[in-house]
């Protein structure tokens, strides 16, 4: 259409990512095979009949800018809730109070959804590969300094119960941690993006830690 506005400069991902929602809100029933299937003309031609550039700009920039800005909230908020963890993970292996192996596969089971999601999201909204990679590693550097430092500072001989408390404690202070995370930026974003299933997602995540607790293991 001669009306229709220049989205040149817009990538087709951000043409596509705010053609979904715009129409997720208004018609429940679309989905996003229904988005994918349609060419990049007829996105720009739908939305160049209700906004002109500029808003299109603003509102693909609004989106493209929340996006970012969650995906490095998850990113912090596993950065710092790895602190307490890896802690507890070097406690328990210096210990050998129980199977340290349970604990690490919980922690993976809840940790690698988000930073999955986290790292496709910065990717989607134009982050280079080499940041991506330089912020996630440097979580990896952060948990294993961590576990290292928790396994050096366990007191020697029996574990008395001061320090089971501290352990407990620490427990504590991760999974807190993490549901504070979780309920504040990651939830809101799986509903609007993902719909009511995500509840349903959301508990068999939480079983699946928890049923780890029943899978016979080897003692590390």
């Amino acid at each position: 259409a001669a009306d229709t506005p220049d989205l040149d400069h817009f990538s087709s991902a951000a043409l596509r990512e705010f053609a979904w929602r715009r129409r997720r809100r208004s018609d429940a029933s679309d989905t996003d095979k229904e988005t994918a299937e349609r060419s990049e003309d007829d996105l720009a031609s739908e939305m160049g009949d209700i906004l002109n550039e500029d808003e299109m700009a603003e509102a693909v920039g609004r989106d493209m800018v929340k996006d970012r800005n969650t995906a490095l909230m998850i990113w912090l908020g596993i950065l710092i809730d790895a602190v307490p963890e890896s802690l507890v993970i070097g406690f328990i292996v210096a210990a050998r109070t129980r199977n340290p192996l349970i604990f690490v596969v919980a922690v993976y089971l809840s940790n690698f959804p988000e930073a999955l999601a986290s790292a496709a999201t910065m990717k989607a909204v134009g982050l280079t590969h080499v940041r991506i990679m330089t912020l996630w590693t440097a979580t990896c550097v952060v948990t294993g300094v961590g576990a290292a430092i928790g396994a050096e500072i366990i007191p020697e001989g029996e574990v008395t119960g001061n320090f089971q408390q501290l352990v407990t404690g620490m427990e504590g202070l991760a999974a807190g941690a993490m549901l504070t995370m979780i309920a504040q930026t990651m939830l809101p974003e799986a509903i609007e993006k993902g719909g009511a299933g995500m509840g349903v997602a959301t508990l068999c995540g939480f079983l699946s830690s928890a049923l780890v607790g029943l899978i016979p293991m080897p003692v590390l």
